[in-house]
């Protein structure tokens, strides 16, 4: 089977696996594909034809807002319950206090401004009808910032399997080559099915790796993890897209006893961000490399991670403002600029810190973690 088609099926299933409603749309509003939870809120949440006609306007309109509410009375509860429908605006308190039948969505729009898109785009959805709205925003801030790591994820996929695929051809090539000759050689055929083996874990790490993360909540409970594995797992979807951009890339080997009490998720979230971040800084130098180094801070049971890139540095008066939502220094289409905001709101909720080191002589962020080494008794 082609690998584009392998690669759009893979992330066409995660897409159907996140909690978030996403639905992909023409030039024209019209709906061309919508994931499975999205299927699910609307079968349960019917609406009417009126509303229907409604929300395909709003819908299409709504490249002009990027953010905007949308509310309608549930077809199933209507029956019971005849009252007019309207169109109910964010600001309207009175209608959200009810905690009715009526259905409040908020809803983002995206676009994908790095390909021809022919006009294209993709929302997501929240069902606001019942939450508090702080706690919603907080939400639903983490979740989006979320899948757009897994859509980064998901783009440079290509790179991360790509590289691995040609080594299993060319080994199942080799054994090929060996069967037609009737010369088989059992310390070569071992040597090529290992690799053969070897490179097929690492597909499976990848594809594991982006499943999991594509699964995780907001409300996901803290967990013991080894740092080891969470950086490990992180470096699975940037090794292949550093060697691909030709960016030299070296990490230290971390202590496999520190652990963290964390939402592994989360951390890897951080850290991806940070090294795509340090990987289209560095992209611009001369001499392109990337550094990962984790420094234990034993007597305050605390470790350090830092990441160093070759980019040409922050500008002073950029420094104040680069923690702050939607601050970006990329191009236009290349960045929200909620990546660093989010990262350092995810390690504070870790009672931890994310700061940009001033002192460094290269670009150097640094992320500091309660860790947890274990206790040893006679």
């Amino acid at each position: 089977m082609p690998f584009r088609q392998v690669d759009k099926s893979v992330i066409l299933n995660f897409i159907n696996q996140l909690q978030t409603m996403i639905s992909f749309h023409d030039d024209q509003g019209l709906l061309v594909f919508s994931n499975q939870a999205y299927k699910d809120f609307f079968t349960d949440r019917p609406m009417n034809e009126e509303d229907k006609v409604r929300f395909h306007s709003f819908v299409k309109n709504l490249k002009n807002t990027h953010n905007s509410s949308f509310s309608y009375k549930n077809v199933n509860d209507s029956v019971k319950n005849e009252k007019s429908l309207e169109r109910v605006n964010k600001e309207d308190n009175d209608i959200k206090k009810k905690k009715d039948d009526r259905v409040f969505l908020e809803v983002t729009y995206y676009s994908n401004a790095d390909t021809d898109s022919n006009g294209s785009y993709f929302l997501t959805y929240h069902d606001n009808s019942s939450k508090n709205d702080q706690v919603l925003l907080q939400e639903r801030i983490v979740e989006n910032s979320r899948i757009v790591a897994l859509g980064q994820m998901a783009g440079g996929i290509a790179h991360e399997i790509n590289n691995p695929l040609s080594v299993i051809t060319m080994n199942a090539s080799l054994i090929q080559n060996m069967i037609l000759k009737d010369d088989l050689d059992p310390k070569k055929l071992n040597k090529f099915i290992s690799t053969i083996l070897s490179t097929t874990t690492r597909i499976e790490k990848i594809i594991s790796g982006l499943q999991f993360f594509s699964q995780e909540k907001p409300s996901e409970p803290f967990i013991n993890e080894k740092l080891s594995v969470i950086v490990d797992d992180t470096l699975n979807f940037c090794l292949e897209k550093f060697k691909f951009k030709k960016i030299s890339f070296s990490y230290q080997k971390i202590n496999s006893l520190i652990s963290l009490n964390c939402r592994p998720v989360q951390i890897s979230q951080v850290l991806l961000n940070l090294l795509n971040n340090a990987a289209d800084a560095a992209e611009s130098s001369e001499n392109k490399w990337i550094s990962l180094v984790v420094n234990e801070i034993e007597k305050e049971n605390k470790i350090e991670i830092k990441i160093i890139d070759s980019g040409p540095g922050i500008k002073k008066e950029h420094l104040k403002n680069i923690m702050e939502p939607f601050f970006s220094t990329k191009a236009v289409g290349k960045g929200t600029g909620l990546g660093l905001s989010i990262s350092k709101g995810i390690i504070e909720n870790h009672h931890g810190t994310l700061i940009f080191d001033t002192n460094a002589k290269n670009t150097t962020f640094v992320v500091t973690l309660p860790s947890m080494l274990p206790t040893f008794s006679n």
